[in-house]
């Protein structure tokens, strides 16, 4: 599966149980990322694309239902005990430091990945949005 989530600075996700931020230039390029594919997510996240439409699926076992080819987004949840089913990741990264008392569980720089992508753009609440993709390397 591939993973959408979004990161400050030092990996924080969430705080108090809430997200840090969104911005819709971020959920618009996630569903253009999709196209077709299914997009899943917990009820939590699905509160930020009430306005968006594509194949939407919220399933609060998402990280277990979710298909090979199919995506993700991943805003509260630990996905360490998933590593064997993702293939890649996709990290929009905040350019700032939020709190945070909920923070991204996956080393990045570790030897299973390589970052294949790296970009930035400008967001609708930020001024500048990281995007990076990074793909499990096959160690077989």
């Amino acid at each position: 599966m591939n993973i959408f989530v979004c990161l400050d600075e030092k990996g924080g996700m969430t705080f108090n149980k809430r997200r840090q931020s969104s911005d819709r230039v971020i959920r618009q390029d996630i569903l253009q990322t999709v196209g077709d594919k299914n997009l899943y997510m917990n009820s939590y996240t699905a509160k930020q694309f009430a306005q968006e439409s594509g194949n939407l699926i919220i399933d609060d076992n998402c990280l277990e239902n979710a298909m090979a080819d199919e995506y993700v987004f991943v805003e509260n949840l630990q996905i360490q005990n998933y590593i064997s089913n993702i293939k890649q990741i996709i990290v929009y990264r905040w350019k700032r430091t939020y709190p945070a008392d909920f923070f991204f569980d996956i080393d990045l720089t570790s030897s299973d990945w390589i970052l294949s992508v790296s970009e930035e753009f400008e967001g609708y609440s930020h001024e500048c949005i990281g995007k990076e993709i990074y793909k499990k390397i096959n160690k077989e």
